[in-house]
């Protein structure tokens, strides 16, 4: 399997080391607002010993969901807001949507109308959507000159200080219901240089709006790594962008598809994966938000995000013992990130996801073929997250061979299946024999130290 996998990847590309802020956890909701609750979020991490590296930005610091642009009601001054974050170790990052809206004052819009730069109907008049703008147009991301000024773009958010994008929207999105929620099939597009139809560049749309992203910020920031995440991509995106899982509730069904999602998108090329920790939308009870804490922890991207109107989500809202679960597991993923960095790299070179299924480390073991409630981070430890509600044990299976439960030290022997104990503060970890984990002490953020 990991020759299929180092293959697939020779042929659709390889994951480019990120930045090492970008394995630290991320803190977002839809619906911070203004800029003074971000800064207090931000500082409500800091003073409750929470490591972070990242706040993210949803659509409303926008001005009337024009993206590149700044609301006033957001912030009277948002590079400062960045400043201010970026002295305590943490980065910013913000949300690009592919719609942009028709304004006939706008200089973004009228610019891409004037040089061609939109999908367009059978007649070759631009295709109008609906998207969080309203009336919005979609960048034509198979014409590389539309792509080159795209890339362009960026600058207005960059030269503020923003390190991070995240591309969303980008199946694409279109809130027309007549239309499955998304561009017709009849919309035409460049196919650089053959034309297509939207039904054959569909699942295209979102790759090539990362692609325009990355090449964008490597043109204007060649100094440092491009951080990109979206939500749509096709076979290759992971040459430019890491991918979450999109908008799932907060039920403990979604916590259990999370852990096969992820492996799957690894063995897929993609594997700078994770999820919404909590659940985007329903709202998330306490024991559900600590095991998911514990889930993100172990996941290759780990972010914390909500839909707006649902309760908050940091984690000091679901009370102590929450909290003191959730930081441990934040801390526990802050040691182990020398760890998590040589896995990246190894990444890099040969396609080897991070977050592994049983089956690719134990191809000959039978019982490890369809195993997706625990996984192996890298070659050297096992992960049995606990995905049910009201859990006091769980079941691990143990390939052949000796594993030591980490906290314990308890030594287990393989093959077979053991029972452990799971209060909630337990994230069931264990080390196969031969390992050599690198830890580290815990940081406030990840360059805090060299």
């Amino acid at each position: 399997i990991a020759t299929v996998v180092e293959r697939y990847t020779t042929l659709t590309g390889k994951m480019p080391m990120p930045p090492r802020w970008t394995l630290g956890y991320h803190q977002s909701r839809h619906g911070y607002f203004p800029d003074t609750q971000v800064l207090e979020v931000a500082q409500g991490l800091r003073d409750r010993n929470f490591p972070v590296d990242a706040m993210w930005l949803d659509i409303d610091y926008m001005d009337e969901y024009r993206i590149f642009t700044w609301g006033p009601e957001f912030s009277k001054d948002p590079e400062a807001m960045i400043s201010q974050l970026r002295e305590d170790g943490i980065r910013t990052v913000v949300i690009i949507d592919p719609g942009l809206k028709v304004d006939e004052q706008w200089d973004v819009y009228t610019e891409g109308l004037a040089n061609g730069y939109y999908v367009t109907n059978p007649d070759g008049t631009p295709f109008v959507g609906v998207v969080w703008p309203g009336d919005s147009v979609y960048p034509d991301f198979t014409n590389p000159e539309a792509r080159s000024w795209w890339g362009d773009l960026f600058p207005a958010v960059t030269d503020l200080g923003v390190e991070g994008i995240w591309i969303d929207m980008n199946e694409p999105a279109n809130f027309d219901s007549n239309n499955s929620w998304t561009v017709p099939d009849n919309v035409e597009m460049a196919g650089d240089g053959t034309l297509m139809t939207m039904a054959e560049g569909h699942n295209l749309y979102g790759s090539g709006m990362a692609h325009a992203t990355f090449d964008g910020l490597v043109k204007h920031h060649p100094e440092r790594r491009p951080f990109i995440l979206t939500r749509a991509g096709y076979a290759g995106v992971q040459r430019y962008a890491a991918v979450w899982t999109g908008d799932v509730p907060s039920t403990w069904d979604a916590l259990k598809t999370t852990l096969p999602m992820m492996l799957n998108m690894g063995l897929s090329g993609v594997s700078f994966v994770g999820s919404d920790v909590g659940g985007w939308m329903g709202g998330v009870q306490g024991d559900l938000f600590a095991r998911w804490m514990q889930l993100g922890a172990l996941s290759p991207f780990y972010r914390n995000h909500t839909q707006k109107n649902t309760e908050m989500q940091e984690p000091w809202e679901f009370g102590s013992e929450v909290e003191d679960v959730s930081r441990v597991a934040v801390q526990e993923r802050y040691r182990l990130l020398p760890y998590w960095y040589t896995l990246f790299e190894e990444c890099s070179r040969t396609g080897a996801p991070m977050l592994r299924p049983m089956v690719y480390e134990f191809q000959n073991d039978g019982a490890a073929h369809t195993l997706a409630t625990q996984a192996m981070l890298g070659p050297w430890v096992l992960v049995a997250p606990v995905l049910e509600d009201e859990a006091t044990e769980r079941t691990v299976y143990f390939p052949k061979g000796t594993w030591m439960e980490l906290d314990s030290g308890v030594v287990y022997e393989g093959p077979g299946l053991t029972t452990v104990s799971v209060r909630l503060g337990a994230s069931p970890t264990f080390l196969r024999s031969g390992a050599i984990l690198p830890r580290q002490q815990v940081l406030e953020w990840t360059d805090e130290t060299p």
